[in-house]
């Protein structure tokens, strides 16, 4: 049974409830945390290529390879770009199953797993990559007749009527470049609900971005912001509920007749082990971090501590890993999500299709499965009716014929 959605606004107000899912925060978590592992591999790969000690670029970043202070060559920045790019698209594959799921949510199915998510994914996967890629293939495209043109214009005494005469078939050209390039990043943001909810291909994916931006401007506009918004408080709250958790674990343990220093050094050593020594990671921690945590905590670096102390804080910062890991899954089902539910309002606005209502290629695949199971039932049921009315003609037959006697 389809969950009763307004169709309007008032939806959007409840995208935070719906993403704080542990399945698709869970979908989202291993996805991210996949996806980094990968960042990281190349990232210290394009830090290494550039000529800088792995050794010196670990103790220094640790987690987090952000060479932000740092001059990569363009072998290296390729290996770092790369990486992001792995982990963008571990993301972005997982943003169209988590995106399945609440579609699916949507239309009464709870028991639609990450699995079955995943398997949509193996199917559908193209349209996330050839749709932006079509876009970019239609700019460039147009771009470099552009500068064909711009070369004829070149050309002494031709070149300036070649520019100024057919001027007027430039404008339109350039202003249609300029719309693809938005719709771009429309489509970019909204291929995984497309797939979703409507099962498109490639062509119809760019044809629903180029339809969302000309039809439905100001409703795109003004959800979006809406849907930020919550986004931002939503991830707060969140974050705060994380951290308090945090802070309610140093408060017990941290006091003097408990754990006192021991905890405080732990403590201090995981945040080293997650972030190196990088002034930006640690004015981060001091800033949104340590309000948070137990009264005279400043993240300053590491600080003296024995072998178990030192492998157990290893441990530490396995767990402040998770709780960080679990905040980004929770921020990026929030866009999921997001983008899901203004799809499904947008697409009722422009073509007054409810997708909610419309059998997907699951539920008819199951039909029809009930259907040939239906028709099987019904040979089988007709091969025994055949059968019990032929053994009864046997029995009948077999009665009225008696032995005749010899003459």
């Amino acid at each position: 049974m389809n969950q009763e959605l307004y169709m309007d606004f008032r939806d959007i107000f409840r995208i935070p409830r719906i993403a704080l899912s542990g399945k698709k925060i869970w979908t989202l978590f291993v996805a991210n945390v996949l996806g980094f592992i990968g960042f990281i591999i190349f990232s210290y790969l394009g830090i290494v290529i550039s000529g800088y000690g792995l050794a010196d670029a670990i103790s220094k970043y640790h987690f987090f390879p952000f060479p932000y202070d740092l001059s990569l060559t363009a072998l290296g920045w390729v290996f770092y770009s790369v990486g992001s790019l792995i982990w963008i698209l571990a993301y972005y594959f997982a943003n169209l199953a988590v995106a399945r799921i609440t579609y699916k949510e949507l239309k009464g199915d709870f028991f639609y797993s990450s699995g079955d998510g995943w398997n949509f994914v193996k199917k559908h996967w193209h349209p996330l990559i050839f749709a932006p890629l079509s876009l970019i293939g239609i700019v460039v495209f147009f771009l470099v007749m552009a500068i064909i043109a711009a070369l004829l214009g070149k050309i002494p005494y031709v070149g300036e009527f070649i520019f100024s005469l057919p001027y007027l078939l430039y404008f339109p050209v350039a202003i249609f470049v300029l719309y693809s390039a938005v719709v771009f990043i429309i489509v970019i943001t909204f291929a995984p609900a497309i797939v979703a909810s409507s099962e498109e291909d490639t062509l119809e994916a760019v044809f629903q971005g180029y339809s969302l931006l000309w039809s439905q401007t100001w409703r795109l506009v003004v959800y979006e912001v809406l849907w930020a918004g919550l986004v931002g408080i939503a991830i707060y709250f969140f974050g705060l509920v994380m951290t308090a958790g945090v802070s309610f674990i140093s408060s017990v343990f941290g006091q003097e007749w408990l754990m006192g220093d021991k905890l405080f050094g732990m403590v201090q050593a995981a945040v080293y082990y997650l972030g190196g020594a990088s002034d930006v990671y640690y004015e981060f921690l001091n800033i949104f971090v340590t309000p948070f945590l137990h009264s005279g905590y400043l993240f300053t670096g590491m600080v003296p501590l024995s072998v178990t102390e030192a492998i157990a804080s290893g441990f530490l910062a396995l767990g402040f890993f998770v709780i960080l890991f679990l905040i980004v899954s929770y921020a990026t089902s929030l866009d999921s999500v997001g983008q899901q539910m203004i799809y499904l309002i947008l697409r009722k606005k422009k073509d007054e299709e409810n997708l909610l209502e419309r059998k997907d290629e699951e539920e008819l695949a199951q039909e029809e499965e009930e259907r040939e199971e239906e028709e099987e039932r019904e040979e089988s049921a007709g091969d025994t009716d055949v059968a019990g009315e032929s053994d009864g003609n046997s029995e009948e037959t077999g009665l009225s014929e008696e032995p005749g006697s010899p003459e």
